[in-house]
């Protein structure tokens, strides 16, 4: 959906107001559609979901602090993607690799998920020649260990296509407090998907509450397991940064012929980092979350 086409869905649904409300916090997000294939269908270097990664010989599968090899979620070759990304926001070259706790234990509420390396994104900006299809660890299972589940550590491999779209501010935010039930319904019947959508930048689509709050408090040491925690003198001031967070990479649970991630039964993980260490290209920094129903 492109910004006229939104902003005249609102206007002929007599959501005008929204409609003013909104233009100015339009973002460009880049969607994703994962397709499942063969690993060989895949050349060396190409985005894609799940499968094996493409790394150098010095960059090892990622481990965390147990030594526990991570889930490989993503690589995103970031020459395919940057003439979609209209805000300047990504290295124009170079590999983004996204991996994640094999378990899903981790869910980005204590700053120890990072600390215990539970999540990792990590950028090559190398020569592409020079990339290796690396095997799966021994330590990945090849099949789950739940048997409600069939979800593995090890996704199956899918391709990529990808296209621009406008992105806006997901449910629950602050924009929509003004809007009528009547009006809400209307938005949301427009505009709020029910399929999987897998996206770089832009907004999230969340399942919960807003996470970015969660990302300033987390990060800075603020420790949430008590409802307070979020209206200390220190929490409130820093809910001025909220706004500095963007969203980095949404992966959602796959559905038939995207692929095999199954997240927390039905759930998405998101990559987050600040805008100007994603300007820095300082990918340490990044954060995560998961979500689930």
């Amino acid at each position: 959906m492109t910004k006229q086409e939104l902003l005249e869905i609102l206007n002929s649904n007599g959501l005008e107001k929204l409609a003013v409300k909104i233009e100015p916090t339009l973002r460009t997000a880049i969607r994703i559609k994962p397709i499942e294939c063969e690993e060989d269908k895949i050349k060396i270097g190409q985005s894609k979901f799940g499968g094996q990664p493409d790394l150098p010989e010095n960059i090892a599968w990622v481990k965390d602090f147990e030594q526990n090899s991570l889930a490989f979620i993503a690589q995103i070759n970031l020459h395919e993607v940057a003439r979609l990304d209209t805000e300047d926001l990504l290295p124009k070259t170079g590999i983004l690799y996204f991996f994640y706790d094999a378990t899903q234990s981790a869910c980005g509420l204590e700053i120890a998920d990072r600390e215990n390396n539970m999540f990792k994104v990590i950028y090559y900006d190398g020569d592409l020649d020079l990339l290796q299809r690396k095997d799966f660890p021994d330590d990945l299972p090849e099949e789950s260990e739940d048997e409600y589940s069939p979800n593995t550590a090890r996704f199956t491999p899918a391709k990529i296509k990808i296209n621009q779209e406008i992105s806006y501010p997901s449910n629950g935010e602050t924009i929509y407090e003004d809007l009528t039930s009547e009006e809400y319904d209307i938005f949301a019947e427009n505009f709020f998907e029910d399929d999987s959508i897998h996206k770089l930048l832009g907004y999230s689509n969340n399942l919960q509450n807003p996470m970015e709050i969660e990302c300033e408090l987390i990060t800075n040491g603020i420790v949430l397991d008590d409802p307070d925690a979020y209206e200390t003198p220190e929490a409130i001031a820093l809910k001025e940064n909220v706004g500095d967070w963007r969203l980095l990479l949404q992966v959602d649970s796959t559905e038939e012929g995207e692929g095999s991630m199954d997240f927390a039964g039905g759930g998405t993980i998101y990559y987050w980092i600040k805008k100007q260490d994603l300007l820095n290209k300082d990918f340490d920094k990044v954060w995560f979350s998961l979500q689930s129903y």
